[in-house]
């Protein structure tokens, strides 16, 4: 009875990292186009704010470092270990907020230069 609750609680971990990593990847996608059109905005063909565009990229960028951590691997370090994973949901969660706020003052920053 106790080892069918042990191996939910592993279970549903398990998918809770699964759905962080989904997250963090989709962040990592909307990252590499934020830059990409950032980088498109630095040429003199758009009016374009260039110091805050130049400092909504540097936020960008910095909030890929968190998103790289967020995706890696780690999970099979402690296969089905409960106590690994409960560690794993915590840093990854806070990893993709981190990525998450910086990600939000770049696009301030971004649309501040639009403007």
């Amino acid at each position: 009875m106790a080892g069918n609750s042990l191996r939910r609680e592993s279970d549903d971990l398990a998918s809770r990292i699964s759905e962080l990593g989904t997250k963090s990847t989709q962040l990592l996608q909307f990252l590499s186009f934020a830059i990409l059109g950032a980088a498109t905005l630095r040429t003199e063909q758009f009016p374009a704010d260039p110091t805050l565009v130049r400092v909504a990229t540097w936020w960008w960028i910095l909030a890929v470092f968190p998103i790289l951590l967020a995706v890696l691997p780690v999970k099979d370090f402690r296969w089905n270990g409960r106590t690994w994973y409960r560690f794993l949901v915590l840093v990854k969660f806070l990893l993709l907020w981190m990525a998450v706020i910086f990600s939000g003052v770049g696009a301030v920053q971004f649309l501040r230069a639009m403007s």
